[in-house]
């Protein structure tokens, strides 16, 4: 009866150990839960900031290109100008000779030249007039037609002179436009070399920021399948809690039927055994029987807490995996920082 009593109070107490330790895994599945939450949250973060910094990329991207254009552009403007203007010099240059020494300085020999003659006119006109009236006449109007005649030529002698004047003038200016020629087609030159390495940069920045994209989608996704792995390994160790409890509940009740079975074969043993030694014996049979399915009992129960201590080493895991997604989350915001600030300083 001791030896019953004993093993009765250690199976109560190994029962109640098991539901404190259910009640602790449920405790842990809880904890879990709430961090698995905290996790999707800060992932849900981490997939919104990653769809700005894409879109911020895509606008960066589409800049770069209208920057590009723009300086392809200038760049063609500039040459179709610069082309012209050669084109104009060469025109000009095959057009006029440069060296003008040949043209008069000034017309005063023509002046002095005219104004003879209108001496000479006079003086001939005055000696020519006689008494005739008719030929004082004709005098009269070869002097004035010789004046008006040397007038024109008077007025068209200033005007050739005025034209040679211009003509010097833009001579020296085309003088001057040839000596710049060269000066502005080395600043062209440095500045098509500078576009160019403008150029060549915006292509090497915008390959570096769609390198840092893939990397980090590949992050990103690396990110969610190992989610959706723990996800599905926390369903698992849930059911398998779940399981577990139900073992535990039907052990229980088993190990109440048992208790209160070995208790009345103990009564009757000790009331017959006085009576009746067969009838004694037959009940020790029953009595080793009824151990002996407690002791299967006791051997589930030990498989129940190997199932538990497996239920233990899978959670420390998961918190592992946990640690490791925390590792790569950092490294992937620390990447998204490095990647923002350099985007903002392009």
């Amino acid at each position: 009866m001791d030896t019953i009593k004993d093993i009765g109070k250690a199976s109560l107490y190994n029962n109640i150990s098991y539901e404190k330790y259910i009640q602790y895994l449920y405790r842990i599945i809880s904890n879990l839960e709430s961090q698995r939450e905290t996790d999707i949250n800060e992932l849900q973060s981490l997939k919104n900031r990653l769809k700005n910094s894409e879109k911020l990329c895509n606008e960066k991207e589409k800049f770069i290109l209208f920057r590009e254009e723009q300086l392809s552009n200038i760049y063609e403007e500039t040459e179709n100008k610069i082309n012209k203007l050669k084109y104009r010099i060469q025109k000009l240059q095959e057009t006029i000779i440069l060296d003008m020494s040949h043209l008069p300085s000034t017309n005063t020999p023509v002046f002095n030249l005219i104004t003879d003659v209108r001496a000479n006119i006079k003086f001939l006109a005055d000696s020519a007039r006689g008494d005739n009236t008719l030929l004082k006449d004709e005098i009269d109007n070869f002097q004035a037609q010789a004046e008006l005649g040397l007038t024109k030529i008077q007025n068209g002698c200033y005007t050739f002179e005025n034209e040679v004047t211009q003509l010097r003038q833009e001579v020296i200016n085309l003088r001057d436009i040839n000596l710049n020629q060269q000066e502005l087609t080395n600043e062209l030159g440095t500045i098509n070399e500078t576009f160019k390495e403008q150029i060549d940069d915006l292509t090497d920045k915008n390959e570096t920021i769609q390198f840092e994209i893939i990397e980090k989608t590949r992050l990103y996704e690396q990110v969610q399948d190992r989610l959706d792995e723990c996800r599905e390994e926390n369903y698992q160790l849930k059911e398998s809690l779940k399981g577990v409890h139900e073992n535990i509940t039907e052990s229980e009740f088993a190990y109440d039927k048992l208790k209160q079975k070995l208790r009345i074969l103990g009564l009757t043993h000790v009331a017959w055994r006085a009576c009746n030694l067969r009838q004694a014996q037959i009940l020790d049979i029953e009595f080793n029987t009824a151990r002996t399915a407690w002791r299967n009992q006791r051997n589930r129960n030990q498989i129940i807490i190997r199932e538990l201590q497996n239920c233990r080493r899978h959670d420390r895991n998961l918190q592992n995996d946990k640690v490791l997604i925390e590792f790569w989350q950092d490294r992937l915001i620390l990447k998204y920082e490095k990647w923002k600030n350099k985007t903002y300083d392009i």
